[in-house]
């Protein structure tokens, strides 16, 4: 199952649970920044770029469904929301296909829902 960090400024996450995440999760890394909200991707093995003193928001993904893409690599806008971001553990039953991710599907859907709902 994929993993999700969040870390904040003053704290320090071990290489050694890095390194763990990004074997036993090979199928990419999105980081979201948050001292500057800025969203990036990486491969898995780029794990060392989350050895750092800023806070961060990590997604290490093992893929379920969808193919092992950047696109299928999380975090997601929310539909056109692009202050929404979802990330997601787990497989989504009825959701995703050979080529999409399920969670992409998810954020799509969820990006175009009112949010009373």
């Amino acid at each position: 199952m994929c993993i999700i960090i969040v870390k904040s400024k003053d704290k320090k996450v071990s290489q050694s649970v890095l390194r763990a995440s990004s074997l036993i999760n090979p199928h990419g890394l999105g980081i979201i920044w948050l001292d500057t909200n800025e969203v990036k991707y990486h491969k898995s093995k780029e794990w060392s770029v989350l050895d750092t003193d800023r806070p961060y928001i990590a997604h290490f993904r093992y893929a379920t469904k969808g193919k092992i893409n950047r696109d299928n690599t999380h975090p997601f806008e929310c539909g056109n929301n692009s202050n929404e971001l979802l990330m997601h553990n787990g497989t989504l039953v009825g959701y995703g296909s050979h080529d999409l991710c399920d969670s992409k599907q998810l954020a799509s859907e969820l990006g175009h829902r009112p949010r009373h709902q």
